[in-house]
């Protein structure tokens, strides 16, 4: 493994240089119709949540596109 982590999302309270875990990036939600229709609502349905330490790589930041 790379020794080069992203610290802003690696929360180590035990200081064991094991990540915790369980550090939410960020919530996924939809809409039950179109967003200009005054009557549609918004609900949650999922949490991006990170499991493990953010590794940075070039790869990673250069091609890697969604």
């Amino acid at each position: 493994m790379k020794d080069h982590f992203n610290t802003l999302y690696d929360r180590d309270e035990n200081d064991d240089g094991i990540a915790d875990g369980d550090v939410s990036l960020m919530a996924v939600w939809s809409w039950d119709g179109p967003p200009e229709d005054t009557t549609s609502k918004r609900t949650k349905i999922a949490d991006i949540v990170l499991k493990s330490k953010l590794y940075t790589s070039v790869a990673g930041d250069e091609r890697l596109f969604f």
